[in-house]
């Protein structure tokens, strides 16, 4: 069985709160239950429309989900930005439409040129980092109605 609670050894939940795992998964599988959450999550509260640029800071499992679920959703140009190559190299993979490092890449500039000086219509945080916020606020375009 699966439920919400997945950093906790012991969880108290209601029966209408669980699910049953499916024999075809294995438990080493099903422990990534609720990250997939997550990054659901993030992308439902960002509304994505088909045609919005999309950035997605943090290319770890979360940010990986996230940026399939953007896709999924129509978003594009889709912009995957870590510090790890070998993340990047995923993101790639999985349908990103540009990948950036920060350690290697001038961020504002790039992004600039990409959504010609307008900024991205939608940026998620998936990294996890707090540093990380000021600068998804810089690189998104409208600023008037945001969440977190």
């Amino acid at each position: 069985m699966v439920s919400k609670g997945g950093h906790s050894s012991h969880i108290l939940v209601s029966h209408d709160e669980v699910l049953n795992i499916p024999t075809e998964i294995s438990f080493d599988e099903a422990v990534f239950f609720s990250l997939g959450s997550i990054a659901l999550q993030g992308v439902r509260k960002a509304d994505i429309k088909l045609g919005e640029s999309i950035i997605i800071i943090g290319q770890g499992l979360i940010g990986l989900l996230a940026l399939q679920l953007a896709k999924l959703c129509g978003g594009m140009p889709i912009i995957a930005i870590d510090l790890y190559d070998y993340r990047l190299d995923l993101s790639l993979m999985l349908g990103a439409d540009y990948i950036m490092n920060p350690r290697r890449e001038n961020l504002e500039k790039e992004i600039a040129e990409i959504t010609e000086n307008k900024g991205a219509d939608i940026t998620i945080e998936a990294s996890g980092n707090p540093n990380a916020i000021p600068l998804a606020l810089k690189l998104t375009g409208n600023l008037e109605e945001w969440s977190c």
